[in-house]
This record gives C-alpha cells, sequence and structure tokens, in this order.
C-alpha cells in the first residue's frame, strides 16, 4: 500500500497527483491512503487546517474510497498555548477532515539538541513535553476499531468529537474549551453509559484522571481546558 500524495493541503494540488494515479489502472491498485502534512499551506508553521480546508481534504479521498491520514507533525512550541493548539488541530482533523490516523514527525528526539524538541512529543526516553499529554487525550482514548460517532456543542468556544467501539461498546468524548470563560454543560445522547472517567488537562495538570462523571450531570469545563470522557482507564 502507498499513502500519497503527502502534500501541504492544497486542495487542487493534492487532486491533480490523486486523479492521475487513480486514473492509471495500474497504479491505482497501490493507493491505500490519501495523506496530508498539517501545517499552514507554507510548509513552515505547525497551525494545521480549519474546518473547510479539512472538509475539502476528505473528500478527495472520499471520492476514491480511500481514507485520509495527517502523516507528518511538528512545530508546535513546547508551552501551554502550543500544547492547546495541537489539540484544536488534532479536533479538527478529526471532526471536519474524518482522519484515521495523526502521525507526529518523531516520537522522540534528542533531550540536549533544541533544534530537535519541536519535532517530538518526547525529548529523549523520559521527558514528556506538555505536547505530549495534549496528544494523549486523542492517542490513549481513541484506539483502533474506534469509529466516530456524531457530536455537536451549541457553544462555538466548546469543541467536542467522540468515538465509539462497535465490538467492546467502548466510547470517548474529547471536549476543548478553546475561550477565555469557563463554560457549564450537560452531556447527553443516545447510548451514552451511566457514568464515564474524567481526564482533564490544564495549566497544572497532565492528563490527569479527576473522577467519574455522571451523564446528564452538570460539567464544569475550564478556559483553556481539555477533557477526555470516556469508559476506558
Amino acid at each position: 500500500m502507498i499513502f500519497a500524495a503527502e502534500d501541504l493541503g492544497w486542495h487542487d494540488r493534492v487532486m491533480r497527483f490523486l486523479n492521475a494515479n487513480m486514473d492509471d489502472p495500474e497504479s491505482r491498485h497501490y493507493i491505500g491512503r490519501n495523506a496530508v502534512h498539517g501545517y499552514a499551506l507554507d510548509g513552515k508553521t505547525g497551525q494545521g487546517y480549519q474546518a473547510t480546508q479539512w472538509e475539502e481534504l476528505y473528500g478527495t479521498g472520499a471520492q476514491y474510497d480511500i481514507p485520509l491520514w495527517m502523516t507528518e507533525t511538528s512545530g508546535y512550541s513546547d508551552d501551554y498555548a502550543g500544547a492547546m493548539k495541537l489539540a484544536q488541530a488534532m479536533h479538527f482533523g478529526l471532526y471536519y477532515g474524518k482522519i484515521s490516523a495523526w502521525v507526529w514527525w518523531s516520537l522522540s528526539v534528542g533531550k540536549n539538541n533544541p533544534n530537535a524538541a519541536p519535532f517530538g512529543l518526547i525529548l529523549g526516553i523520559d521527558k514528556k513535553t506538555i505536547r505530549y499529554y495534549a496528544a494523549k487525550h486523542f492517542y490513549k482514548f481513541i484506539r483502533p476499531g474506534m469509529v466516530q460517532i456524531a457530536s455537536s456543542s451549541f457553544d462555538e468556544d466548546v469543541r467536542v468529537v467522540a468515538f465509539a467501539d462497535p465490538e467492546s461498546g467502548a466510547k470517548s468524548i474529547v471536549l476543548i474549551n478553546g475561550g477565555t470563560e469557563q463554560k457549564e454543560l450537560t452531556l447527553y445522547g443516545k447510548d451514552l453509559p451511566a457514568e464515564m472517567n474524567i481526564f482533564r488537562t490544564t495549566q497544572r495538570e497532565r492528563c490527569q484522571k479527576i473522577g467519574v462523571q455522571a451523564t446528564g450531570q452538570p460539567l464544569s469545563l475550564w478556559n483553556d481546558t481539555i477533557i477526555t470522557l470516556t469508559t476506558m482507564e
């Protein structure tokens, strides 16, 4: 299987590459994934894409029935602002791009090489960056076999994406409050479990389990906070 075109996300250029391969009766059998980088179109900054661009990129592969991957990430600063930008970029890729893989440039980079630091989630073998914990909300709790289920928020500052495992019934919901004020919300929907574990990342917490949330009960979502509600530990 070959993933292509590994483009920065320019829709027309992606389509020119895909169309050329998929129109060829030989090469089309080898193209198994449509792939893009997680950068702005200048190829320099790790800002990801926004809703419309991700929707367009999803459509480029969907017409050929091949999934979309985000296959290279770097450039997010190793501070809380960078972690929040990363989490929101992952949300947009999952929610609007329906991506089935989000890949970093490198899982681990040299601890004593400051030039390499923006390219990894872990420095050396043991120093976990704040970006690591932001990504953990997705990587740990959205597991292979899970599929995205419908989700929405009535507040534009609160972003939500939800997944379920058709086999085990496990569910995970990632919530991000990117606003400047605390939000009070209530989770409801079809086939939700009676309660879910809460993992939270804030300025002080690092994807830390803080308790259990009962479905239908009010939930406080602080500003600049990532929460995962999940049936998993």
